[in-house]
C-alpha cells in the first residue's frame, strides 16, 4: 500500500478541513495536527527515529498546517470577491489609499498589483483579529496573477506552491 496516497487522499482532507476558520486560535488542535503529520511522516519514510517527524514531514516536501491554513484563507477571501461565495451582510469593501496591515511601501506595490480590500468596521481590535479580517489581509499581500484564477482548486495549489518555493517554481 501506498501510504502517501492513504494520507493525502484520506487523511489530511479530514484534518485540514474548516482549518482556517479556527486556526491558529486552538493550541491543543494544533499539536493534535502535527502529531498525526509527523506520525504519517514516519511510516511513509519507514524512519522510526524518536525526536525525527518535524524533519521527516520539511524532508518529504509536504505543507505544514501554517501554510495549508493561509492558502484556504486566501482561496475563501478570492470567493468572497469575485462573488461565488457571500460574504456576511456585505462586510467587504473595495479600499481607498492604505492598504490594511501593510507598509506605505507595501502598500505602493501592492496598489499596483489588485485591488485593495477591507472588512467593514475592522477598525476595532475584535474584529481586526477575526477570521475574515486575517483572510483580507492575506488577500492583500497576495501577488496579483493570483487574483485571475477562478477555480478554487487551481488557487489553493499554486499558492501553496508560492509560499513553500519563495517565488521560485513555475505555477501550474
Amino acid at each position: 500500500m501506498h501510504y502517501v496516497t492513504i494520507y493525502h487522499q484520506c487523511i489530511r482532507p479530514v484534518m485540514t478541513y474548516a482549518l482556517s476558520a479556527w486556526y491558529p486560535q486552538q493550541i491543543g488542535l494544533q499539536g493534535q495536527l502535527y502529531r498525526v503529520d509527523r506520525r504519517a511522516a514516519h511510516a511513509v519514510s519507514n524512519d522510526y527515529t524518536r525526536g525525527k517527524g518535524a524533519d521527516l514531514v520539511s524532508q518529504l516536501g509536504w505543507a505544514t498546517m501554517d501554510e495549508t491554513a493561509e492558502a484556504q484563507r486566501v482561496v475563501q477571501f478570492t470567493q468572497y470577491v469575485k462573488g461565488s461565495r457571500r460574504a456576511p451582510d456585505d462586510a467587504i469593501v473595495p479600499m481607498k489609499g492604505r492598504a490594511v496591515g501593510m507598509s506605505t511601501q507595501a502598500t505602493v506595490s501592492a496598489a499596483k498589483r489588485h485591488t485593495q480590500y477591507k472588512v467593514v468596521n475592522s477598525d476595532t481590535h475584535s474584529c481586526w483579529e477575526c477570521p475574515l479580517a486575517t483572510d483580507a489581509k492575506l488577500y492583500n499581500a497576495m501577488p496579483s496573477r493570483f487574483t485571475d484564477i477562478s477555480n478554487p482548486k487551481s488557487l489553493l495549489i499554486n499558492y501553496l506552491l508560492y509560499i513553500r518555493s519563495d517565488n521560485l517554481l513555475t505555477y501550474v
